[in-house]
């Protein structure tokens, strides 16, 4: 972290500054641990875009929308991971992940606009082992994406919002190394319209999933299957029933997997979800079928094929 005089300070990186606070709470008696900077990448580029579409045909037009724009487009993005163990304590990990994207967009009948999209993800998560054959998990993520002067169409950016989610999970390994897992977690997701399309804050949503699984091994393949239960609430679409006005869904989700490991990797899954709901348009079945398959092939080049 440079001064605005141009001189580095003693705790300029995130590892020295962790190593800091991780030094004054050792010196208060705390356990003694290993942190690790697993992942840091930097990453910039540029770009020109053209964007173009059918207005009339979409409706009634956003003022100053247009049938051609073009934009240059500047963008920077870092990841991180850090891992601190202890080893009476457990592993804490953080993640961050984020972005910037800055456009200069022309062809608009009235201005000329300069989007600026910040996208995010932080999660820190904890696991620790519970005896010889169980152990707990436990994490916490914030994301969200802001968009700073939208444009209108037909130069399209994703609406913006704020979203966390917290969960808890247990491993249990069991008789011939069957690992059972279990998670409850929770999920809530404000999007923050634009006010040329309020309707978007329609998907505002809370959701409550409990998910159990069980995974057997032998030798480099292991199959995985699993029952979730999700409860959403949508606290801003209206049923037209007084007696019951806010939409709420219930949600089964189960699904089986294969996967070998090996030279190479192979991959097969089906997943099933029945949605029901106290609102008639969004009560659906859906049946997935997914297959991956992943290979190193010579010069370090790697080949992957996924349907």
């Amino acid at each position: 972290m440079t001064s605005r005089g141009g001189r580095t300070g003693r705790l300029g990186s995130p590892k020295a500054l962790m190593w800091g606070l991780l030094a004054l709470v050792g010196s208060h008696g705390a356990v003694e641990g290993q942190l690790a900077i697993e992942d840091l990448v930097i990453t910039g580029g540029a770009s020109a875009e053209g964007y173009q579409g059918n207005l009339p045909a979409v409706g009634v037009p956003v003022q100053d929308s247009t049938e051609f724009a073009t934009a240059a487009i500047g963008e920077a993005a870092v990841r991180a991971e850090l891992s601190f163990r202890t080893q009476a304590s457990g592993t804490f990990r953080f993640t961050f992940d984020g972005g910037l994207r800055q456009f200069s967009a022309r062809g608009f009948e009235f201005k000329d606009y300069s989007p600026r999209e910040w996208v995010g993800t932080l999660d820190a998560t904890y696991a620790r082992s519970l005896g010889s054959r169980a152990g707990l998990t436990a994490g916490v993520q914030a994301r969200g994406r802001q968009i700073d002067d939208r444009p209108p169409m037909p130069l399209f950016l994703q609406p913006g919002y704020r979203a966390g989610r917290v969960a808890v999970g247990l491993n249990l390994r069991g008789p011939r190394d069957v690992l059972y897992d279990l998670e409850v977690s929770g999920d809530r997701s404000d999007f923050l319209a634009p006010e040329f399309a309020p309707q978007i804050r329609l998907l505002n949503r809370n959701v409550y999933r409990v998910e159990a699984g069980a995974t057997l091994t032998g030798g480099a393949s292991f199959i995985r299957v699993f029952l979730a239960g999700e409860g959403s609430r949508y606290p801003k679409q209206n049923t037209f029933d007084p007696a019951d006005p806010r939409r709420r869904d219930m949600t089964v989700h189960a699904g089986a997997s294969w996967t070998h490991q090996a030279d190479y990797i192979v991959q097969v899954g089906l997943e099933g979800r029945a949605n029901r709901s106290n609102s008639d348009r969004p009560e659906y079945d859906a049946l997935t079928l997914n297959a991956l398959f992943s290979a190193s092939l010579p010069q370090a080049v790697a080949f992957s094929a996924y349907g």
